[in-house]
């Protein structure tokens, strides 16, 4: 309980400091099913990712769900950018097993790819959801 309460700390202190240092990058999605991301479970719903860009050294993650005014923060065990992007739409993309999405991967617009932590075992589907730019940006 202490290690969870300590790990919310920090990661709500970086991501106060990112938010008021570094301009963000922030798109929208619906989430048609329930997922977990750092341990949290979220609903599904509309939601909001937000994260640094590119030109800092935070790799804070923040999604929020809008109609629950629910956030969680996530930090990416990797980040890579292809030489030769293919895919340059905005993605998030679910591990799912035994009835279970945990985030595990994101793209941003720059097709960079970020990665996240995700249970073992289990025969593992993939879904994909597009990220869009906010309407409110």
């Amino acid at each position: 309980m202490k290690l969870t309460a300590l790990r919310l700390s920090i990661a709500a202190a970086t991501m106060l400091a990112a938010a008021s240092t570094a301009s963000a990058q922030k798109l929208t999605a619906e989430i048609p099913f329930a997922f977990e991301v750092s341990g949290v479970r979220m609903q599904p719903g509309s939601y909001s990712v937000t994260w640094p860009s590119s030109g800092t050294s935070t790799r804070l993650v923040r999604i929020y769900n809008e109609s629950d005014r629910r956030a969680v923060a996530a930090i990416p065990l990797s980040a890579s950018t292809p030489l030769w992007p293919e895919a340059k739409r905005p993605a998030l993309t679910f591990a799912c097993a035994d009835g279970r999405c945990t985030l595990a991967a994101m793209r941003d617009s720059s097709a960079t790819s970020y990665r996240f932590p995700i249970p073992k075992g289990g025969e593992m589907h993939i879904a994909t959801i597009l990220l869009r730019p906010d309407r409110g940006e």
